[in-house]
């Protein structure tokens, strides 16, 4: 759970300091708790948020892509 925070607040500082994508993609990282994201990318499509929105894609695909590499596609 600390990581989670940690990762959360990693984000918030990235965002105040004007790096959306990082800030999402940081996000994106912390999805190993998807249940407590799942309201966050509709959040950040209303706020037209588009940089962070493509962040937590991006780092979304690459845990995918890992996850599929590591475990193999069956």
């Amino acid at each position: 759970m600390l990581l989670m925070l940690l990762m959360l607040i990693g984000s918030y500082i990235l965002a105040e300091r004007g790096k959306p994508f990082w800030s999402g993609a940081v996000l994106g990282l912390a999805l190993q708790k998807f249940h407590l994201l799942l309201l966050l990318p509709p959040a950040m499509l209303l706020r037209r948020q588009n940089r962070m929105l493509f962040g937590f894609g991006a780092a979304e695909i690459v845990e995918v892509v890992l996850c599929a590499l590591l475990s193999g596609i069956q």
